[in-house]
């Protein structure tokens, strides 16, 4: 079998969804060679590849790291009387930055930003802490500035930097993530893909980059080039060695139904945000058609099987039937397809949980890890038992027919 490849998408509060998700595939034992990541989802994947603060001997890191990803969000006491992430999002500016640098090298600071161990008694008067040291912040926010808030700063605490050789349990994996290149006009992946004999580095500068979700953040600069997060471009990576993968595992935190109407102006202001990269991932992965009841896996776009799809129409436009050799290389080809497999989460939420799952709540992020990592479970379980959930030689068959002139391509089914 050839490469198999992690698929996170874009999604901010959502990411404890995917985090439970992976967990669960962790603790399963799915292994992976490549990781591909877009906004959030880079976050995800390098805090489970490549985490900080644990010994190098601690096979437990991955799991506790994940884990920890629910202390993204704010004490529910704190966030129900203000309802914004204060540890995520901070006051940009150079007094901004200047009080944080002061701020976070006290101690009791410090301590305060890492809670993996701590009660929730410990974890709302460390929130507190952080709360205090937000409304003291200056800041400089003018007309004339690029983005509200300063690009995270705690990003250095969850991810071990930099990022170039990576193993897990004996197996390297190659790591992507995508951002928007704002003066070149298109997607860029950093990537720790070998090239010319060295690992090249994934460096904090890129992760904020991948991050720099227009208005909410400035472009990010990288040796001269400005940069926007890449899930609002494209929410799943497409890689360049698609060909190469035959096992697609999706975790997409971005389903349709968390589109709703919204309860306030906050609330309307979420749903400028959510809709359109919403919108993005439909158009890259697809609800299965006609829609069954209970039944939400999703299916890819022709993008991800593009390069075998368009040699086998190459192949079957230009080949002579009576040639062995033609037909040989059509056999071929229908076997590649035939090879690969396709997996996605289930993360339809409850349609009474919808509007705290875009809420930075730490009881919603943490219901929503215990869902995601239900869904893994039941990923996992698919995975194991090779239950793909598109049939390639379906599409195959179509593709074969279109040529021959009898027949349309018709969406992809359950195998």
């Amino acid at each position: 079998m050839g490469k198999t490849a992690l698929f996170l998408g874009g999604g901010a509060p959502n990411l404890t969804l995917m985090s439970g998700a992976l967990l669960a595939l962790h603790e399963a034992k799915v292994g992976f060679d490549i990781v591909a990541t877009a906004g959030a989802g880079a976050v995800v994947g390098l805090v489970y590849l490549a985490p900080s603060g644990f010994a190098r001997n601690d096979t437990q890191a991955p799991k506790k790291a994940l884990m920890n990803m629910v202390n993204f969000g704010v004490s529910d006491a704190i966030y129900k009387m203000f309802p914004v992430n204060y540890k995520v999002f901070g006051k940009s500016g150079p007094s901004a930055e200047a009080f944080n640098d002061y701020w976070f090298s006290i101690p009791a600071v410090r301590a305060a930003t890492n809670q993996l161990d701590m009660s929730d008694q410990e974890k709302l008067w460390a929130d507190l802490l952080l709360f205090f040291g937000a409304m003291m912040c200056p800041t400089d926010l003018n007309f004339f500035s690029q983005g509200m808030c300063a690009h995270p700063r705690l990003i250095e605490n969850l991810v071990a930097f930099p990022v170039n050789k990576v193993e897990l349990r004996g197996r390297p994996i190659e790591v992507q993530i995508n951002a928007f290149n704002i003066d070149k006009h298109k997607i860029t992946h950093f990537s720790n893909r070998p090239r010319r004999g060295r690992v090249p580095d994934i460096t904090a500068d890129h992760l904020r980059a991948a991050l720099s979700f227009p208005f909410i953040y400035s472009p990010y600069t990288i040796k001269g080039e400005h940069f926007y997060e890449g899930a609002a471009f494209q929410t799943l990576n497409s890689t360049d060695e698609i060909a190469e993968i035959d096992r697609f595992i999706v975790l997409n935190p971005l389903v349709p139904n968390l589109i709703q109407a919204p309860r306030n102006l906050w609330d309307a202001y979420i749903q400028s945000i959510i809709m359109p990269v919403v919108g993005l991932a439909e158009s890259e992965v697809h609800p299965p058609f006609p829609s069954g009841k209970g039944d939400a896996a999703q299916f890819p776009s022709w993008q991800y099987y593009r390069t075998p799809l368009h040699q086998l129409m190459q192949t079957i436009h230009m080949a002579d039937p009576s040639r062995a050799r033609d037909r040989e290389k059509a056999r071929e080809l229908l076997a590649q397809l035939n090879r690969k497999e396709w997996y996605s989460a289930n993360f339809v939420i409850e349609e009474r949980y919808v509007h705290d799952s875009l809420t930075w709540g730490r009881s919603s992020l943490k219901r929503l890890f215990d869902l995601g990592r239900e869904r893994g479970e039941q990923l996992a379980a698919d995975i194991k038992s090779r239950n793909s959930h598109y049939d390639l030689a379906h599409l195959a068959g179509q593709v074969s027919r279109l040529h021959d002139g009898r027949g349309r391509p018709r969406r992809g089914r359950r195998s």
